[in-house]
C-alpha cells in the first residue's frame, strides 16, 4: 500500500522524487518599468524615485512634479558595473 502522507504532500511512492511541477506554477508576469512606476508613485503618493532609465525620470519628473525624481546620466547607463562611468573624473596617478 502506498503512502498516504507522500501522495498528500506531491512525493512520488517508489523513489522519493518530488514530481515536476507544471509550466504555470513557475510563471512570472513581467510588467512595463514605466507603467510600474506610474502606478506606484500615484497609489502611494512617493516623495521620491529613483530610476535608473533617463528618459523615463524626465517623465515622471513632468507627470508628478510633487515627487523628486532622481536618476543618473546616459553615459554610466552600462551593463559591466566595474567600469568607471565617463562622466566621473579620472584618478591622476601621478609619476615618480
Amino acid at each position: 500500500m502506498a503512502d498516504p502522507i507522500r501522495q498528500i504532500n506531491g512525493w512520488t511512492s517508489t523513489r522519493c522524487q518530488r514530481m515536476t511541477a507544471s509550466i504555470e506554477f513557475g510563471q512570472l508576469l513581467r510588467r512595463d518599468p514605466l507603467a510600474f512606476a506610474v502606478d506606484q508613485i500615484a497609489r502611494h503618493e512617493h516623495r521620491t524615485w529613483f530610476e535608473p532609465h533617463w528618459g523615463r525620470a524626465r517623465y515622471l519628473a513632468g507627470r508628478f512634479p510633487h515627487c523628486t525624481v532622481f536618476s543618473i546620466p546616459i553615459e554610466s547607463e552600462t551593463i559591466n558595473l566595474h567600469k568607471v562611468p565617463a562622466w566621473r573624473p579620472k584618478m591622476k596617478v601621478s609619476e615618480v
